[in-house]
């Protein structure tokens, strides 16, 4: 899915405008990024949580000259998905495979 696709999606299920839609997902968008941003968490219950982690300095290496470089600290968004959107992709996974047998 993308956000074309998102967009649509809210449009038909709550009867919006495009653009009223648009607006209403872009907002969305432009919350969980603000608040990340500002190093909060983004905790949407039945559908799971974004956070900042950090992702320690490590070594690597420069594929072209072989050189070992150092990677320095950064933070990364991470997604911890809740118990019940778990268990509706293993529910749906388990329909999906009794349904192809």
């Amino acid at each position: 899915m993308n956000k074309k696709t998102l967009i649509e999606l809210v449009r038909k299920d709550t009867q919006l405008t495009e653009q009223e839609s648009t607006r209403v997902v872009t907002q969305l968008l432009e919350g969980i990024t603000s608040t990340l941003s500002s190093g909060g968490k983004v905790d949407l219950r039945g559908f799971g949580m974004f956070s900042i982690t950090k992702r320690a300095a490590r070594k690597g290496r420069n594929i072209t000259t072989g050189e070992v470089i150092e990677i320095p600290v950064r933070n990364a968004v991470s997604f911890r998905a809740s118990k019940t959107l778990k268990r509706k992709i293993r529910l749906s996974q388990n329909l999906d495979s009794k349904t192809k047998s």
